[in-house]
């Protein structure tokens, strides 16, 4: 009997034992930063180290007694590298190094000590034959502590347009066409791309060049560490050959400096129109039948006075029209409905005279006649290339006028000429 029983106490020694060491058990632990010298606002990594016995697996892991301030720290989710390695615990056991990573970004300069304690489920993994199961026990450990440093940006060599932004930027732009005449638009597109934090930094804009019309730049895209945006210009002459490039400073903590990162210079090259053939040119022809070698009468008509007369005559049409479908609605309906009657031949008849007073009103472009030999420009500037000539008394339309210039139309070509060349023709 009592060597039966001392038997079975060494076999539940034994197996006692064999279940101790396939338990599994959470050796250590350590925090770092990764850079080790941060500055505010720089983003960094948090990476905690986690030794265990080889094969096993945590989960929910969690850091107590590591700062959490939203007013101090932007502090991301803590997630797994995916990777094991081999190790040594401080035991000297052989041992799997697991790491987690988060994203942070502290606001406030600082110098703390913090005693982090790390909380997880220690995963337990046991095989039966061709049978397997797990089991998971909440464990507990405090690991080496971590002294937090973060520094301010230095006073000395910073920008007066520096906004803020940490890390290592490019700024790369394009612009829509190089080939241009004077009062085409470009669009000029830059892009602000690299690793770190742009804050709220806002996109540099173009400066302002009297032979540019600039538009406000326009953003088309803001993330954490890159922006884009647009921006339209017009050159006003052909002066305006080159867009110049724009800067945007950042601090770059690798060295430890402020940089400027600057967009190319834009060479515009402008479409010359003196190699077009000289069939642009409008010439007069007298119509003087005096001059003509055969006397035959012809009949004339005066195109524009036929069409001033339509026009005075529109409004009296439009309203013999109104009393004609008024009448026409009036005998259909009134055998059905009177008062639907009325109603619908007094909304024709309103409409009617709506139409006919905007017909009074109308006022058909007004022309002018040249006086001298002028050139017709593509842009008001004499700097800007020719579209045509025309010689004195051709008659043109006026489309819209500034101070000086004046745009008209001609032979169906639009462009440019000098309020000085022109002459307001009389009234017939």
């Amino acid at each position: 009997m009592t060597k039966r029983l001392l038997v079975n106490a060494l076999a539940i020694l034994l197996l006692f034992m064999t279940l101790v060491a396939q338990a599994g058990e959470l050796f250590s632990g350590k925090i770092y930063t990764q850079p080790k010298k941060i500055y505010v606002n720089q983003p960094f990594k948090i990476i905690i180290e986690v030794a265990v016995t080889p094969g096993q697996a945590i989960e929910n892991i969690k850091i107590q007694g590591f700062p959490a301030d939203p007013d101090f720290i932007t502090l991301g989710p803590l997630e797994s590298n995916y990777g094991r390695s081999k190790g040594k615990a401080k035991q000297g056991q052989t041992a799997d190094l697991l790491h987690f990573n988060a994203n942070a970004r502290c606001h406030k300069s600082i110098t703390l000590p913090f005693n982090p304690i790390l909380t997880c489920d220690l995963i337990k993994r046991r095989s039966r034959g061709f049978f397997s199961f797990s089991r998971s026990s909440q464990t507990r450990i405090r690991i080496a502590p971590l002294k937090l440093v973060i520094h301010e940006l230095p006073k000395a060599g910073k920008p007066t347009d520096f906004s803020g932004a940490i890390g290592k930027f490019r700024l790369t732009g394009s612009l829509s066409k190089t080939k241009v005449r004077p009062g085409d638009i470009i669009i000029q597109k830059l892009d602000l791309n690299g690793t770190g934090w742009l804050n709220s930094c806002a996109m540099p804009s173009q400066m302002a060049s009297k032979e540019f019309k600039c538009y406000p730049p326009k953003e088309t895209l803001r993330r954490e560490n890159r922006v884009t945006s647009e921006q339209v210009f017009i050159p006003l002459s052909t002066n305006a050959v080159e867009l110049t490039s724009a800067s945007f400073s950042y601090f770059n903590p690798e060295n430890e400096c402020y940089q400027t990162c600057s967009s190319p210079v834009f060479k515009l090259q402008f479409i010359v129109e003196a190699e077009t053939p000289m069939t642009n040119q409008v010439k007069l022809i007298s119509t003087d039948s005096s001059n003509s070698p055969a006397q035959t009468p012809s009949v004339s008509i005066n195109i524009k006075r036929v069409n001033a007369a339509f026009h005075q005559m529109l409004p009296a049409i439009i309203g013999c029209l109104a009393i004609l479908v008024t009448s026409f609605f009036l005998l259909a309906l009134m055998k059905f409905n009177k008062w639907l009657a009325a109603i619908i031949s007094i909304a024709t008849l309103t409409a009617g005279a709506f139409f006919a007073i905007k017909a009074a009103d109308y006022q058909p472009a007004a022309e002018v006649k040249i006086n001298k030999h002028t050139s017709i420009y593509m842009a008001p500037s004499i700097n800007s290339p020719v579209i045509m000539q025309l010689n004195p008394e051709t008659m043109v339309t006026t489309i819209e006028s500034t101070e000086r210039w004046i745009r008209v139309e001609s032979s169906g070509q639009r462009g440019w000429i000098q309020q000085s060349n022109i002459t307001t023709p009389d009234v017939e």
